[in-house]
């Protein structure tokens, strides 16, 4: 199922223009620091955007899941084994905010694992990480670089089997691993925030997320 934005919306109007699809964050805290806000998403010129900037004193961000979107793929809105792809790119360096681009488990985090690709904040590398499943941290992952590439457009995809999980930058494999793969149902969401709580933005920081398209595909044996 492919979602390329053909129809506008006005900031804080996503719901309203693509709420058979998405289902955006806010207004609340985010895990990080800072605030999701509805407002913050827009889409013009078939780009959606999600802005990262200082509202009201305190940093804002955008987040949506796409749970609406991978329904027509499994009827529900969690997938086990997919593929997952996705044209972003950063519209500036933006110090202090970053992005997580997941594949997040309906239950059990961390045991249940999670993925994790394009992550990282905006003035560094794009990594890509798997939360292995039977963790009983965050930190028992894997990480791979995909380099300082934020600012320009690539084409991010994810492909989850029960035998591996594999990344790739515009169809180049950047990192893949094979065990302790998930295997329980996930959804699809782009998250957009502070990136370090120790070294937040300063208030004249703001830029977006440049979202061009989002593909899903259900795995098939």
């Amino acid at each position: 199922m492919k979602e390329d934005f053909a129809k506008p919306a006005a900031p804080g109007r996503l719901s309203q223009v693509y709420g058979d699809r998405f289902g955006v964050y806010g207004p609340y805290a985010t895990s990080s620091a800072g605030w999701w806000l509805p407002e913050n998403i827009s889409v013009r010129d078939g780009v959606l955007r999600m802005f990262n900037g200082y509202k009201n004193g305190r940093p804002t961000s955008a987040g949506f899941s796409v749970d609406r979107l991978t329904r027509a793929e499994s009827g529900s809105g969690f997938l086990t084994y997919a593929r997952s792809e996705v044209r972003v790119r950063a519209d500036n360096a933006m110090p202090g905010y970053g992005s997580a681009i997941l594949w997040w488990p309906k239950y059990g985090w961390p045991a249940t694992g999670e993925l994790d690709f394009p992550e990282g904040s905006f003035n560094a590398e794009v990594h890509a990480y798997t939360h292995f499943t039977g963790a009983t941290s965050g930190g028992d992952q894997s990480s791979h670089s995909a380099g300082k590439i934020w600012g320009r457009w690539h084409t991010y995809v994810t492909e989850w089997t029960p035998s591996r999980v594999a990344y790739y930058v515009d169809g180049k494999l950047i990192g893949q691993d094979t065990h302790r793969i998930p295997t329980t149902p996930f959804t699809f969401a782009l998250q957009t925030g502070v990136s370090d709580k120790a070294q937040m933005p300063s208030r004249a920081t703001s830029g977006n997320l440049l979202v061009d398209s989002i593909t899903i595909w259900r795995w098939k044996a």
